[in-house]
């Protein structure tokens, strides 16, 4: 009987509750996997008897009809790891509709990125594709093994509003944004979707840790040229595609990430050239990112042997991190919901990431807008009404009244 579990994400989960779904505590969460979902990650990336091992030890205490989400979307890249390694358990056969599914999903997907691409390039905008509509083709070379929820697509900042704008009159549109209120400073990416609920994520910036202006220049400059989805793009270099694996990892979630942890490992054991350990310590550097690299970086050594050079390691650590930095990264990498001091916290580090170093004029000439920009509205009474709205969101969530909550 096959498992009934959702291995991929639905493209139409974001029309669900958003916040009301009865009562339910709330979530520890973390960024780091937990220590079973550490054993379906090794019996996914490692090779000969450790794999083994690791996917016997999980699979005895695993029911398959009923995997948690974040660990049933690595089954599929389980599945193709573990016959490569030679592994013989009749178990693995109830693996092959993770791989079916994820497959045919990825395809509807390229087909999407094909014509939004299309679009893009008929306007005369350039297109930096990432995340995995990238590492697919690129780094794990098998569409079968890595699920999408959705494909990111990164455009230059001063052409956002204009991709934005070319994308809505094909046909794509926002939920939860109008261009008018989106501000480029504060946000790194916006969620389009079609009308079968398939998602693209239009990127005026490559991270949410970096708004300001020019912080995306390296990621430009180091860019390479790819053919994905039939469509002559461009994509990061593997070290970026690894900055970007760690560092989207640390961001907390309700349920620990796994899928950064394959990324980082594939992309590392699967660029063709390696990888550029000069080009990522001098882009964390310079990005303020060094502290949301190296920890992620030394777990993969530690967990999975990933082979990171000891000086590479040495070279992070050995970076000054302002006292804002190392509080911006526990922030991000923790639970804010229902936490109004981290919540407050977490806002005020946005805003400043997108004022950058303005004098004091430019910074106080921007709170008004960053308000605008968080209550969705260009008329400032609305913004206490929606406080009082988030305010009455937080107490909803503390009480467990809410399945759901956007922070």
């Amino acid at each position: 009987m096959t498992p009934v579990v959702r291995a991929v994400d639905s493209p139409h989960e974001l029309r669900r509750g958003r916040w009301f779904g009865g009562r339910r505590p709330v979530a520890g969460g973390s960024v780091w996997p937990g220590p079973r979902q550490e054993l379906l990650l090794k019996a996914a990336l490692l090779e000969g008897d450790a794999a083994r091992r690791a996917w016997l030890e999980w699979a005895d205490g695993a029911d398959l009809g009923r995997v948690e989400g974040r660990s049933a979307k690595l089954l599929a890249l389980a599945h193709r790891n573990l016959l490569a390694q030679g592994v013989h358990d009749p178990r693995l056969e109830r693996l092959k509709p993770y791989r079916r599914r994820t497959w045919g999903r990825n395809q509807q997907i390229f087909q999407r990125l094909n014509r939004a691409l299309g679009v893009l390039h008929a306007s005369g905008i350039e297109t930096l594709v990432v995340k995995g509509a990238a590492l697919v083709p690129c780094y794990y070379r098998d569409a079968s093994a890595r699920g999408m929820g959705d494909f990111d697509v990164l455009v230059r900042e001063d052409r956002f509003q204009e991709a934005y704008e070319a994308l809505r009159e094909s046909g794509w549109s926002s939920r939860y944004w109008l261009p008018e209120h989106f501000d480029t400073r504060f946000e790194h990416a916006i969620a389009l979707f079609d009308a079968d609920g398939y998602s693209i994520d239009l990127h005026c910036h490559l991270l949410m840790a970096c708004c300001g202006r020019g912080a995306d220049d390296p990621f430009w400059e180091a860019s390479v040229p790819a053919t994905i989805a039939g469509v002559e793009t461009r994509t990061l270099c593997a070290a970026d595609h690894l900055i970007h694996a760690c560092v989207h990892g640390m961001n907390w979630v309700n349920e620990a990430p796994l899928r950064w942890v394959a990324d980082a490992v594939t992309v590392i054991r699967s660029a063709p050239d390696g990888i550029d350990w000069e080009h990522l310590i001098r882009t964390s550097r310079q990005l303020r990112l060094t502290s949301p690299v190296v920890e992620p970086l030394e777990y993969l050594a530690r967990t999975f042997g990933v082979p990171i050079p000891p000086a590479v390691r040495d070279r992070l650590h050995a970076v000054p991190v302002t006292r804002a930095d190392r509080q911006r990264f526990r922030l991000w990498t923790r639970n804010r919901r229902g936490r109004p001091v981290a919540l407050f916290l977490h806002h005020y580090h946005m805003y400043a990431r997108g004022v950058g170093e303005a004098g004091l004029a430019e910074r106080v000439r921007s709170v008004p807008e960053y308000l605008r920009f968080w209550a969705h509205t260009d008329r400032l009474w609305r913004i206490p009404l929606r406080l009082g709205l988030k305010a009455w969101r937080v107490i909803g969530y503390r009480l467990g009244l809410y399945r759901y909550w956007d922070g």
